[in-house]
């Protein structure tokens, strides 16, 4: 065996572009989210058969082309890919200079040697195998089709009922900055008075600006928050945006909140080792968020970890644009940092459904279920993939539908540049 893991190299290279749809469109201080989640797809092959499976995509909430994507792994990557060694993943991402593909292709070599090995993807990052549960937070989203806009913040109440009552989530993460903060603040009060015993917390997207996100943190003070996620606008949440815009991120606003209120503050965007190192030089928050593909991988996202850990910060994992495969490498990296961080963010169940064989991951009293065979633990449904295809046609179905709940949704308080809030 250990002659034929030295050998084995990349034969094949598939990819896929797909887009499943959400159950009911969501919406977040950036305004409506297209409405189904665009991710490539990729499974590697082995000389000897052992196959390795990722995923990447575009943002959420900007418009991307469909050409692009689709070329991507095409165009640039498989040549590239072929002919690597999957047991060398960093020679991988140096191949493929970093980029998006290099972490979908990271993730599969990490699958493959896992399958090599016969050893979990956690193991081969330093965990455990004990590990057949990952604790996650129940997302508690506004949503885009409820008619009557009066009643669409009660319908976050209602959410968070479902989550913990018919679901069993023990945490719950609510998304505001959509409505006027007075109508959140007294949404909150109302979903802790419902909910007193579960962990309660808040992401405002970047929605606020300083004096009002120190009112509305001071009014939310009373309800036993776990955390406050990225209250104002130039915070390390709009650290991409600010570069390409000019901003430079607020660590003084974050201090100053840190300051001024109880809440942990908690910061998303974080994944550049530069922003880390500011947020603990400058302590400017008690909890930060890692992300595998904003940190640039499973063996980055780790040394993140491990460096955040080294200075005391609460560790949780961000969830956005991933869907299942994405999904197990985040659960993977947050069980080989076994039980340490927080309940993991999952917008997972949010979607109709998933290209893994078998469906949808399970998730149930808030534990997600972790495949116990090896690599990750997952393959690919050919079928699934056939069916959310990402056509020419299917996109311009997608983009015309976006293009009208965007209309049509009322009260959207901030759109996808940040517009701050203030009362």
């Amino acid at each position: 065996m250990p002659g034929r893991i030295t050998q084995m190299r990349i034969s094949r290279v598939e990819s896929w572009l797909v887009a499943v749809p959400f159950i009911r469109p969501i919406r977040s201080a950036y305004g409506v989210s297209y409405p189904a989640r665009v991710r490539s797809i990729i499974r590697l092959t082995t000389d000897d058969g052992i196959t390795g499976i990722g995923e990447t995509g575009p943002s959420a909430v900007h418009a991307f082309s469909l050409e692009e994507w689709r070329l991507q792994f095409e165009r640039d990557s498989t040549p590239t890919l072929l002919g690597l060694d999957p047991f060398h993943p960093a020679a991988v991402r140096r191949a493929l200079r970093w980029t998006d593909a290099a972490t979908a292709a990271e993730i599969a070599c990490y699958d493959i040697m896992g399958k090599a090995t016969e050893r979990r993807v956690c193991e081969l990052l330093g965990g455990l195998p004990a590990s057949t549960t990952m604790p996650v937070a129940g997302y508690a989203f506004f949503h885009a089709d409820v008619n009557d806009d009066a009643e669409a913040p009660d319908e976050l109440l209602h959410v968070v009922t479902r989550l913990v009552c018919d679901r069993g989530f023990q945490t719950v993460k609510l998304k505001l900055g959509v409505y006027d903060p007075v109508t959140e603040v007294e949404l909150v009060r109302a979903i802790r008075q419902a909910h007193p015993h579960i962990e309660l917390r808040v992401d405002a997207n970047g929605a606020w600006s300083i004096p009002t996100a120190l009112r509305v943190m001071r009014q939310l003070a009373d309800f036993n928050l776990q955390y406050i996620e990225d209250p104002i606008r130039d915070s390390p949440l709009g650290a991409s945006l600010s570069i390409l815009s000019g901003r430079t991120i607020d660590f003084e606003g974050f201090c100053r909140l840190r300051a001024a209120v109880p809440i942990p503050l908690c910061a998303d965007n974080c994944y550049r080792l530069d922003l880390l190192r500011e947020i603990i030089y400058r302590r400017a928050a008690d909890v930060v968020l890692a992300d595998v593909f904003g940190c640039g991988g499973l063996s980055a996202s780790m040394r993140w970890i491990s460096l955040a850990e080294t200075f005391h910060l609460g560790i949780g994992m961000h969830s956005g644009t991933e869907l299942g495969i994405g999904q197990l490498a985040k659960a993977h990296v947050m069980a080989a940092v076994e039980g340490r961080g927080y309940a993991m963010d999952s917008i997972y169940d949010e979607y109709e459904g998933d290209v893994l064989h078998g469906g949808k991951i399970a998730v149930a009293n808030g534990l997600m279920r972790m495949p116990e065979t090896p690599g990750l633990g997952a393959d690919l449904d050919e079928h699934e993939l056939g069916r959310f295809e990402l056509t020419p046609a299917r996109k311009a179905e997608l983009d015309d539908f976006w293009t009208e709940l965007r209309r049509t949704t009322k009260s959207e308080t901030v759109d996808s540049s940040l517009v701050a809030h203030s009362f």
